[in-house]
């Protein structure tokens, strides 16, 4: 009878913490919608190196990615099949995929830390909305994006499974960055098993840990070395590097920027939603904990990325190299903010609306900066002077509408004039790169994979110019041949 009446209770909460959880997962999908949703606002768009994958042959896509070395090889095969399908279906892995993460985020929180639901509902909505990596919505980054699911499944079913983990986790170090972060895996995995009890079985599984990272990388080094037109790349590691991108960082975080008045909006929103709720307050010693894994698992996020001479900033495609860096600010950050006292609900009303009106405002940046490359290409399609023209400098004045602060890369360009002309016996360029194309620093790029495989530099080259500008809602593109 007693056994019976412990077999119930057992069931009851089981069922209990289920209804949590779904409840949880569900109220974080609302959130991941919020913040994220707007991904799919420009199903079509391209933007930055996308411009490689669409409109160039499949061979010319998977040349590519074997020479630069990617391992495990399958990335060129995945680009060719998705582009097939089109931007759209990037789109949607990528929102799927990081929905997924934010779970797999939760579960492991709430095993390693032993933490009630609530505390770890609200360091997963921290880690799932803190404006990092935006660039994801671009085609070319969702290998990272697969790379980082792939990691945190291979996190979630460690303890269990350790011969699914350690497949999972052997693919995920496509994004070699992850290869150091299996240091932050082992250093959290061997404090819970400390608080558990090691067993032989247990340090073996620890063991494999440290020995993945090492095994992939020879294995990398041995078979898959960038190679032709990709020789050196990812290769100049020097603690030398570090100066520069810690400086920018700093100064580009000292330079956030959003939307103050939808940010006013959000915050009174959040800050009345927060006030309804009573927040459980975290210990001391665990928000000692909590901010120094935190702290740790920050510096080893960018560290990869700071040796290479890399800046994870907010601005432009950099954002790609933060793809890690939710890890250790949102346990910094919930450390500090998470509690029931009003500073602390301010503080974190104020983190959540200024994180979703960031990224808000940049995926609307993104799905003007599309319809700026569309009017673009039908202006040229109609231009009869841009057929004449060999070379043509770019002036555009319409910087300030294009996502991310960014700047249009020369690929971009000729791939928009191929798209709009069909032909690739052009070289385009902006304005103050034309003294380096004369002195010959883009010649190696004349090839299909940036729009330009018909294309000679010769004295024959016809020289024009395309002034682009903004006036009465569109945009217009003024070509003439200089002198």
């Amino acid at each position: 009878m007693t056994n019976l009446v412990k077999l119930n209770r057992n069931f009851s909460q089981r069922v209990r913490n289920l209804g949590q959880l779904n409840q949880c997962r569900f109220f974080l999908f609302t959130i991941y919608c919020f913040s994220h949703g707007l991904v799919v606002l420009s199903p079509n768009g391209i933007w930055w190196d996308d411009w490689a994958l669409f409109y160039n042959s499949a061979e010319t896509i998977r040349n590519s990615f074997r020479q630069s070395g990617v391992f495990p090889p399958y990335v060129g095969d995945l680009h060719v099949f998705l582009t097939s399908l089109g931007p759209i279906a990037y789109r949607t892995l990528t929102f799927a995929c990081f929905y997924v993460i934010s779970i797999l985020f939760f579960d492991i929180f709430k095993r390693i830390t032993k933490g009630s639901f609530q505390h770890t509902l609200l360091f997963t909505i921290l880690f799932t909305i803190l404006p990092f990596n935006i660039a994801r919505i671009a085609a070319i980054d969702l290998p990272y994006t697969i790379s980082l699911t792939l990691f945190l499944t291979a996190w979630r079913i460690y303890p269990k499974n350790l011969f699914l983990s350690s497949c999972c986790f052997f693919v995920s170090y496509l994004t070699q960055s992850l290869l150091l972060f299996m240091l932050v895996v082992f250093v959290l995995e061997l404090i819970y098993q400390i608080d558990s009890k090691i067993t032989i079985r247990s340090a073996f599984k620890l063991s494999t840990l440290l020995f993945l990272p090492i095994f992939y990388w020879i294995v990398k080094v041995t078979y898959y070395k960038p190679y032709g037109d990709y020789e050196g790349y990812n290769q100049g590691i020097s603690l030398i590097n570090i100066v520069r991108p810690v400086r920018v960082t700093t100064l580009d975080l000292l330079n956030f920027r959003t939307s103050l008045l939808l940010n006013i909006l959000l915050f009174a929103f959040t800050y009345f939603v927060l006030s309804r709720f009573r927040i459980i307050n975290l210990k001391s010693y665990q928000r000692v904990k909590l901010a120094s894994f935190g702290f740790f698992a920050l510096a080893i996020g960018v560290l990869p990325y700071f040796l290479l001479g890399l800046t994870p900033t907010f601005r432009d495609w950099n954002s790609r190299h933060q793809i890690l860096m939710p890890f250790g600010a949102s346990l910094v950050i919930g450390s500090l903010v998470i509690g029931s006292n009003r500073i602390q609900k301010i503080a974190l009303a104020l983190i959540v609306s200024t994180s979703m009106s960031f990224t808000t405002v940049n995926y609307l940046s993104f799905w003007k900066d599309w319809n700026k490359q569309t009017q673009i290409i039908d202006e040229i399609r109609d231009s009869i002077l841009v057929k004449e023209c060999s070379v043509i400098l770019v002036e555009d004045k319409t910087i300030d509408k294009n996502a991310m602060e960014r700047v249009y890369r020369f690929y971009e360009w000729n791939a928009i004039i191929k798209v709009a002309t069909g032909y690739q016996n052009k070289f385009v360029i902006n304005a103050q790169e034309f003294n380096s194309f004369k002195l010959g620093n883009f010649d190696s790029y004349f090839r299909e994979e940036f729009s330009a495989k018909e294309f000679e530099r010769n004295l024959n080259n016809i020289l024009c110019s395309a002034i682009i500008d903004y006036a009465n809602g569109s945009y217009s593109v003024n070509i003439y041949i200089r002198d």
